[in-house]
């Protein structure tokens, strides 16, 4: 079915209400707000049905496997994140049904759907991170003393850094992709996370040189 198609059986109670003498902006107001509620309930109907099932899923998937790495997949809540994708196609898709007449509105709330969408792609970034961290430490006996939670971190920085700058680009429409923003942003970056890349880079050097071993005197 067709967005148009969706949007004239939308507008029923607003074309009644204009047929009883109400005026349309009341009318268009009040049945915007209608089909706002009935689409938010729907969105929250279809996350906790599609959170149920894909954990389940991922539960019952880890079991019968004899690889661990989705064992962690589902502590880290990799699957519940995972599950937040599918209402969030549903309500960008009935963004600009329900502010049909509000163009400004509907491009407004779709903005924030982009942001929302980008920090849910941190939340499940973060979710496979961890899993592979502790999935390597598990598996790997050469990696368990290395400082995997440093790379883990700078990683998460780094995707965090350019989730902030997309975001911004996404709500203010300012273009961020310039020598002089990259330069004064790159230099706040450096200041505020300082420590956190000196010591990642002091860990690289511990772990690569194996200077420091378990039994040595510090």
């Amino acid at each position: 079915m067709k967005k148009e198609q969706i949007i004239q059986y939308t507008e029923w109670i607003q074309n009644y209400l204009i047929e009883q003498g109400m005026e349309p902006f009341w009318a268009t107001l009040l049945n915007t707000a209608v089909v706002a509620l009935v689409g938010l309930l729907i969105v929250v109907l279809l996350d906790i049905i599609t959170r149920n099932i894909i954990v389940q899923i991922f539960k019952v998937f880890s079991n019968k496997t004899k690889n661990t790495f989705d064992d962690f997949l589902v502590q880290s809540n990799f699957p519940r994140f995972v599950a937040h994708l599918v209402p969030w196609a549903f309500l960008w898709y009935i963004i600009p049904i329900i502010f049909n007449e509000y163009p400004k509105t509907s491009r407004f709330f779709a903005t924030l759907a982009i942001v929302y969408l980008v920090v849910l792609s941190l939340f499940i970034l973060r979710s496979i991170l961890r899993s592979t961290k502790h999935y390597l430490q598990q598996t790997n006996e050469r990696l368990s003393d290395k400082p995997l939670d440093s790379y883990q971190q700078v990683l998460m920085i780094f995707a965090w850094g350019a989730a902030i700058f997309f975001s911004v680009n996404v709500l203010t429409g300012y273009s961020i992709v310039s020598v002089a923003t990259l330069g004064a942003a790159s230099a706040v970056i450096l200041l505020i996370f300082r420590d956190t890349i000196l010591g990642f880079v002091a860990s690289i050097q511990v772990s690569v040189n194996d200077i420091v071993r378990i039994g040595d005197w510090i």
